[in-house]
């Protein structure tokens, strides 16, 4: 199977593709922590389901990629991309959902998390961001 790969210069060994099973590309949501500076990976990690009965069903992808950049970004130089794979292995696009959103102005990144679309970097916030489906059911 020939999986697609981003549309970033990396510097370093990092291969995002060991990322990739197709039993769980259609739902699970996929990272990387990027340094622009450098052109590397710095972290790179795939959105999980909860296991505890609470209000939230999954921590998303969004979500822990922040938490990645507020503990150890420093000078403010971290990018973070995410992104769906689909069972053949194309890059698919993922915008931001509300709740991800609200969180990406409270930290003020805003022109730090991108998506791929069709081979092109865009942003990953919407103009009116959909809710999580955790919430509707």
């Amino acid at each position: 199977m020939n999986i697609e790969g981003l549309p970033l210069k990396v510097k370093t060994g990092e291969y995002i593709n060991k990322l990739f099973d197709a039993n769980i590309c259609d739902v699970a949501v996929f990272f990387i922590v990027y340094n622009k500076t450098n052109n590397s990976i710095v972290y790179k990690g795939i959105s999980r389901p909860n296991g505890l009965p609470r209000q939230r069903s999954s921590i998303h992808a969004e979500e822990l990629a922040i938490r990645y950049c507020y503990k150890y970004d420093i000078r403010n130089r971290y990018i973070i991309y995410i992104w769906k794979w689909n069972r053949s292995g194309k890059i698919k696009s993922k915008f931001c959902c509300e709740r991800c959103t609200l969180l990406i102005n409270k930290f003020n990144y805003k022109d730090k998390i991108f998506t791929i679309d069709k081979g092109n970097i865009i942003s990953a916030i919407s103009n009116n961001p959909l809710k999580s489906l955790s919430y509707f059911i």
